[in-house]
């Protein structure tokens, strides 16, 4: 790097090691490495396997050498991640449990602690009492190739807390990584069996003793359902079995056998369900849809109906996906042909849609299909579904009505605006037109939708699926985190010292060079920001005073309200006193308000879910139902913050120094001289007027509003609280002159038509 960049480098790779081996201590718990094709355990990554041993003559090297065929796999800490997790909110699981004993619940449609999938798995009333809390996970998953890091499959097992509150789950906050792995191509069939068995191994007898409230808690996991996707799931069951006339997994239909082999599950009347004892059996002679050798490992864990279907992958990846597919080129559907010139007119309707700006999901082009994702493939079906069905563009009418159908199943499943008799009526019905259109195109996934989708969510109600397992491990694969590097290191970089590239260097130093351009710059832009002066203008300066631990009086005690969602709490502001004081005092105060109000609440993400009215405050709340702050605790914030800065003496309220009257005032100790006691009087004078007309209220809104668009970060261990992370603000984009319509730009200015008008000449 010092060649490179012309200096000596930031950081070492001693520094990186250390990292990464701090963090490799915390979560990993042991690492395992096993031959790809033989499954037996190596001691070493890169250890010759004596069963497979086999040399490549034209490469020069052993095989089972060779990294591809070393499967790597990662056994993480999962007490430590539920512990961490429980801290912060374990309180609301046990609020939840006690809700639902007592009958006075009040979730959401979309809270799966409403629905009977969750309530199955709570524990009874007398563990409840000992404090012996049922923690119920979902299991979940799935591989993914990252060619960016690796050409070796990752492959991670989530464990997902599903007890606490919607708000709490968001962003994969109550995700748990059990194990990963890397290998080439997969896990194989003979490794399977082991990797589950060496997840559940930590998995069966854990409890995680957590102490809520002053009393301790023992959380042990309960599986409440094991979610993944088709082909995950038939590579730990066998089933559902797309090659066999029995193969799906919910239930016992019987397809029938087209050509190569395939199965079209054109029966659509209702089939008896499967049993545990049932599948165990199938399992164990190899019938039934049952292709494997033995009895799954994970059938010995977690009840077989416990594996549930995933409707991200049924609805989203399966039929919405051949919806759009056939919609653009029909090679399966014969009756589903639309004439040219009219698709033409309906694709080029759909691409010209405008999107709402609170839209999360926008409608894009035909031509980037190849890269959309289950929602966004989701939306663009029921688009389809809608034109096509109202507007008959189908050449059979039966195909019209069947797309119409389609449209008001998608719709309507996940809400609560048709009843369930109703909607599944509709389904059954749809599932017999389709047999009756096209009998040799219903695959496994349609019959997933028409018969078990509905009961899926019935049971755990419609956002139980895999997306969010799969939005996170992309995120936890990919993510590259630079800000801290960024805040760390660009205070030493000035400006870029590397040499032009010139065109004749050798490729690899070249893309070297190119990278490191980047990074310098980002750096030394950086750098210059930081150096370049703010102006502040969120509230009235308060002069140069300063404030100081010891102007609080020793025996000051200030608690939190008890009423909830406070936690009545002492403040402990010695603690949370920010060290480097080096501030203006009004940006000073917003930080501290900003710190005292995080850790006020009982659950610290409360303080951000409510309205808050502010006392004093004249500005109308936009929500309808505002929450009245606090009056004690927002008096005593400012009193605390009034002794910090010594303005809290009520002679500096009058305005007008008498030396008599003011020879005892603290603030004016260590000060001799009459003149110097005057100034230094009037200064801490308008300084209290200021704090307390102006600078005081503005901050403790700027304080709240920062709180409601920050992320919280629960403590690590050692700590007591956590943090507030402030989001960056996006800034609204300014309208550009190619955005204006094309008017504006021929438009004539009237004043410079009055000023040729007048008599006088053209600059120009």
């Amino acid at each position: 790097m010092t060649v490179l960049y012309g200096y000596s480098p930031c950081f070492t790779k001693k520094d990186v090691v250390a990292v990464i081996g701090g963090i490799g201590k915390t979560v990993i718990r042991r690492t395992r490495y096993y031959c790809n094709r033989c499954g037996r355990e190596k001691n070493k990554k890169r250890e010759r396997c004596k069963t497979c041993d086999v040399w490549v003559p034209l490469k020069n090297i052993h095989s089972s050498n060779n990294l591809l065929e070393t499967v790597t796999f990662i056994e993480c800490n999962v007490n430590y991640q539920l512990e961490k997790f429980l801290k912060c909110h374990g309180k609301e699981i046990l609020r939840a449990h006690t809700k639902i004993r007592i009958g006075m619940e009040s979730f959401a449609s979309n809270d799966i602690r409403k629905y009977k999938g969750y309530r199955n798995h709570i524990e009874n009333e007398e563990d409840f009492r000992r404090n012996d809390v049922n923690l119920i996970c979902s299991f979940s998953s799935d591989g993914a190739v990252f060619k960016r890091l690796s050409r070796r499959e990752a492959t991670p097992i989530f464990l997902n807390v599903e007890g606490a509150d919607i708000s709490s789950k968001k962003n994969g906050k109550a995700l748990c990584l059990i194990a990963l792995s890397f290998s080439d191509g997969g896990i194989k069939k003979n490794l399977i069996n082991e990797s589950i068995q060496r997840v559940f191994e930590q998995l069966t007898n854990l409890k995680c003793t957590v102490s809520i409230d002053g009393e301790i808690y023992s959380f042990r996991i309960v599986i409440m359902s094991v979610i993944c996707d088709m082909k995950e799931q038939a590579a730990l069951t066998s089933l559902p079995n797309w090659h066999h006339v029995q193969g799906c997994s919910r239930c016992l239909t019987i397809g029938h056998k087209k050509a190569k082999g395939k199965v079209s599950y054109s029966s659509f009347y209702p089939s008896r369900r499967r049993t545990n004892d049932e599948m165990l059996a199938a399992s164990k002679n190899k019938t039934l849809g049952f292709s494997c050798l033995t009895v799954p490992t994970i059938y010995h864990h977690v009840p077989p109906t416990l594996i549930d279907i995933d409707p991200f992958h049924i609805r989203g990846a399966g039929v919405c996906k051949q919806i759009v597919t056939e919609f653009l080129k029909p090679t399966q559907w014969k009756h589903a042909k639309i004439e040219q010139n009219r698709l033409n007119l309906l694709k080029k309707t759909i691409e010209d849609i405008v999107p709402y700006t609170s839209e999360t999901i926008k409608t894009q082009s035909f031509k980037k299909l190849s890269k959309y994702t289950g929602r966004e493939l989701d939306k663009l079906s029921v688009i389809i579904s809608a034109l096509v069905g109202v507007t008959g563009s189908c050449n059979c009418n039966d195909f019209n009505a069947l797309f119409i159908g389609w449209y008001h199943c998608l719709e309507l499943m996940g809400s609560t605006l048709l009843p369930a008799p109703s909607l599944r009526l509709l389904l059954s019905k749809l599932y017999q037109l389709h047999v009756q259109l096209e009998k040799d195109t219903l695959t496994i996934k349609w019959h997933n939708f028409y018969e078990h989708l509905l009961d899926h969510e019935e049971k755990y109600g419609h956002l139980h699926t895999t997306e969010i397992y799969e939005r996170e491990h992309k995120s936890f694969m990919t993510s590259v985190h630079i800000a801290s590097f960024i805040d760390k290191y660009a205070g030493k970089i000035r400006s870029s010292k590397l040499p032009p590239p010139e065109p004749f260097l050798n490729p690899h130093y070249l893309y070297i060079m190119t990278h490191g351009y980047g990074v310098v710059s980002q750096l030394a832009l950086a750098a210059s920001h930081k150096q370049t002066p703010k102006t502040d203008a969120e509230s009235m300066d308060l002069g140069s005073i300063t404030g100081a631990l010891c102007n609080i009086a020793s025996d000051a005690n200030f608690y939190y309200p008890k009423e909830e969602p406070f936690n009545g709490e002492k403040i402990e502001f010695r603690i949370e006193m920010p060290r480097k004081l080096n501030i203006p005092a009004h940006v000073l105060i917003k930080k501290l308000l900003f710190t005292f109000l995080g850790r006020s609440c009982l659950h610290p993400t409360d303080i951000q879910t409510a309205t808050w009215a502010i006392p004093e405050d004249a500005a109308v709340p936009r929500s309808q139902n505002p929450v009245a702050f606090p009056r004690s605790l927002y008096d005593d914030l400012q009193n605390l913050l009034l002794q910090f800065f010594r303005l809290d003496e009520d002679l500096l309220s009058r305005g007008t120094y008498d030396s008599e009257s003011c020879k005892n005032m603290r603030c004016l100790q260590g000060l001799t001289d009459d003149n110097a006691r005057r100034s230094r009087y009037m200064a801490l004078h308008k300084a209290r007027v200021t704090f307390l007309m102006t600078t005081f209220h503005y901050q403790f809104k700027s304080a709240i509003a920062d709180l409601k668009r920050s992320t919280y970060i629960p403590p690590t261990m050692g700590q007591k609280y956590g943090i507030f992370k402030l989001k960056p603000h996006v800034k609204r984009p300014r309208i550009s002159d190619d955005m204006l319509p094309d008017e504006y730009h021929h438009r004539p200015d009237p004043d410079l038509t009055n000023f040729t008008a007048s008599g006088h000449s053209s600059p120009c």
